[in-house]
């Protein structure tokens, strides 16, 4: 992705004949100094020209803007977004202690989870009573963990593929379990989410009295937008809310890497669907643990996109 003096300088050449782009791109170049504007920023009264953008603090500003607003603090432990091949990345995956996947196949042996499911499902005679009580711990048990960690559960295969992508943006990190983790593989990762590292605010998160296990930037769906150099990674969206389809929407670059159920499940919504089957087509699939509840088991899993 061009930097913001580039940036500035298409805008320059494309001249009055492309006017629209030529604003458009000048106030990119602005939101990327953290000016948020062509008026606050100055660069309308300087001519877009590399000697303007210098005098409006170009290098300070950025330098204020990767520090201090949109780059975690752990990005310094990165490798610069180097590319690995799958088998380093598996290498680097398998070194990473997962308490979640640890404690996610410890429950799936405990006795009280699994009567607590047989009897929610039938498969032992109960009264309506022991059946209510059944469902809630089954329900409280699996939150616990989900509120602690992801609704997703990470696995080696899954994380391997994604720090394969080299630089990566995430956008709905939660509570950062998931970039935690690939942080600890020297992934190179931008992480979002609107609560930032506040999960008192996250209603997905707040049952769980842990803190963020990594540092989040705060961001809506607009803040994948100057991170189209990255690949995107988005894992179990909220259902049928906005929020998956306009970070799609946002993302300027070519490769997806999504976590979530397909269409009619329990991530994402029409709109978001639609518009991943008219503008992406898939690479790869990868298989994830999945939770088994009452009703069924989840059907998340992780798949690559490409850009058509």
């Amino acid at each position: 992705m061009p930097n913001p003096i580039q940036i500035a300088e298409i805008a320059q050449a494309a001249g009055r004949a492309a006017a629209p782009l030529a604003r458009e791109l000048a106030e990119e170049a602005a939101q990327l100094l953290g000016h948020g504007s062509l008026a606050k920023s100055g660069l309308a009264e300087t001519g877009l020209t590399r000697t303007g953008l210098q005098s409006a603090g170009t290098e300070t500003a950025a330098r204020k803007l990767a520090i201090n607003e949109a780059l975690p603090k752990q990005l310094a432990a990165g490798e610069g977004g180097r590319a690995l091949s799958l088998s380093e990345a598996t290498s680097r995956a398998a070194a990473v202690p997962n308490p979640y996947l640890a404690e996610f196949n410890a429950l799936q042996k405990d006795p009280s989870y699994r009567r607590a499911i047989d009897i929610a499902r039938g498969r032992i005679d109960s009264s309506s009573s022991e059946y209510s009580l059944a469902f809630r711990q089954q329900r409280e048990m699996r939150y616990g963990l989900t509120n602690k960690y992801a609704w997703a559960v990470p696995s080696q295969e899954a994380l391997a593929t994604i720090a394969a992508e080299g630089r990566v943006v995430e956008a709905g990190a939660g509570s950062g379990y998931w970039a935690s983790l690939l942080r600890a593989m020297k992934t190179d990762v931008i992480a979002f989410d609107k609560h930032g590292t506040d999960l008192a605010a996250n209603h997905f998160h707040k049952a769980s009295p842990v803190k963020a296990w990594t540092d989040i930037a705060r961001g809506d769906a607009a803040a994948v937008k100057p991170h189209g150099d990255r690949s995107l990674f988005m894992s179990f969206p909220p259902h049928d809310e906005p929020f998956a389809y306009d970070v799609l929407k946002n993302y300027r670059g070519n490769r997806f890497v999504y976590v979530g159920e397909g269409p009619g499940g329990v991530t994402g919504d029409d709109k978001f669907f639609n518009l991943l089957a008219k503008r992406w087509k898939e690479e790869k699939t990868v298989a994830i643990p999945n939770w088994e509840a009452s009703d069924g088991f989840l059907r998340d899993a992780l798949t690559v996109y490409v850009r058509r």
